[in-house]
């Protein structure tokens, strides 16, 4: 793998060049309490294109990597639409509520 960078040696990099000497790395809904919220934007994301919303069940159900699939498996069609502008949909609108979660208890 010489000459090969992974996200492992990215990070290693970037820490020995920074003052911060830990990541704290969140799978979503591990630390903060964030899953309702997601639920909340993506069926904003789906209401606005006239599909089908999900429950809080559905989305643990559905969810899965790549991410891209889970957005196939809500019934996207990326011919119709790009995966670019729906999943930056997704981010900007959850950016701009992620003030609002709390973590687990």
């Amino acid at each position: 793998m010489k000459g090969q960078w992974t996200v492992l040696n990215l990070l290693a990099e970037l820490m020995e060049r920074s003052k911060y000497k830990h990541i704290i790395w969140d799978w979503n809904g591990t630390l903060l309490d964030d899953a309702w919220l997601c639920v909340d934007v993506i069926n904003g994301v789906l209401s606005r294109r006239n599909m089908s919303t999900i429950s809080l069940r559905q989305y643990q159900e559905l969810f899965n990597f790549p991410v891209i699939d889970y957005y196939v498996r809500l019934g996207f069609d990326f011919e119709k639409e790009s995966f670019e502008i729906v999943g930056t949909e997704f981010i900007d609108n959850y950016e701009k509520r992620r003030h609002e979660v709390n973590l687990q208890k």
